[in-house]
């Protein structure tokens, strides 16, 4: 595996449509989850987690096939940006740890947003090919949160990042 590209260790094929519901899944899977239709009013408890990763992500698009959908967008973004997400996670399995998070490389972000991300997250580990410095930025959640609220608290996390080169 190269260690160039956006790796999210969760996956899953993901689509959004303009009718606002996110389904999960290759119509020939017979998982459940992967089959998983979301509206905005989705309850996070109600999303079931992807296990599946190791994946490199060459490209925004392929961010759909490897982060659920209340961080969807905000991966995307981070991407748009030339920020390296490592890691995300926002699924019923979280709302045990009353957090959804999203890791990112420090290594890879700019003077200026190591100075953000340290303001914003928790400094931790990130294993991989390598082990390197991560800053987990992290959304506090409840069984009562809703995908659209997570995803707006999300985008908000990066608006509040600057663009930069990869």
């Amino acid at each position: 595996m190269r260690d160039t590209g956006f790796f999210i260790p969760y996956a899953a094929t993901l689509r959004f449509t303009d009718l606002n519901w996110y389904n999960f899944g290759m119509e020939s899977s017979d998982n459940p989850i992967l089959k998983q239709e979301l509206t905005e009013a989705t309850l996070l408890s109600d999303i079931e987690p992807i296990e599946e990763g190791g994946m490199v992500v060459e490209n925004r698009e392929d961010l759909r096939s490897f982060v659920e959908a209340p961080l969807l967008e905000a991966c995307q973004r981070f991407f748009d940006k030339g920020i390296k997400t490592v890691f995300s996670s926002a699924n019923k399995k979280d709302v045990r740890s009353g957090y959804a998070h999203i890791a990112l490389d420090f290594e890879s972000l700019s003077p200026v947003n190591q100075k953000i991300a340290m303001s914003l997250g928790k400094e931790g580990i990130i294993h991989g090919s390598r082990i390197r410095k991560g800053i987990y930025l992290e959304i506090p959640i409840t069984e009562t949160s809703i995908l659209g609220e997570i995803k707006k608290k999300a985008l908000a996390l990066v608006d509040k990042f600057e663009n930069q080169s990869i």
